[in-house]
């Protein structure tokens, strides 16, 4: 009996703990952009360098990334592709193309919890 209550109070709550809360997270999400919902989530700022790349450079394009791997650039990658993300340093410097890709003129530079632009 004690095992068949346990149950029914576990599957009362899942429309409450996880569904409704869940629809909070997808209202959110889409209210805000997925980059600012996703870095807010994770205690990070920069999301508008996210959309300010996104909506600048074509899909195809090499994005230049300096900063510490761990952290808010690992978030970079993700949220940017299908763009690709490459050190700064491994980019021929004044090169317009990489591999056939174009690169964007502007790098996306991670400090601490926070992401930035600056012009290549």
């Amino acid at each position: 009996m004690l095992l068949v209550t346990h149950v029914a109070f576990g599957l009362a709550r899942v429309p409450h703990a996880v569904v409704a809360k869940r629809w909070r997270e997808v209202t959110a999400c889409r209210a805000e952009g997925d980059a600012a919902f996703i870095l807010r989530t994770a205690h990070l700022t920069g999301a508008e360098a996210i959309v300010t790349l996104r909506a600048t450079t074509p899909q195809n394009a090499v994005v230049a990334v300096r900063g510490v791997d761990k952290g808010v650039l690992e978030f970079a990658p993700p949220l940017l592709w299908p763009r690709l993300c490459k050190a700064e340093g491994a980019i021929p410097a004044g090169a317009a193309t990489d591999e056939g890709r174009p690169i964007a003129a502007m790098v996306l530079v991670a400090e601490g919890k926070h992401l930035r632009l600056e012009a290549r």
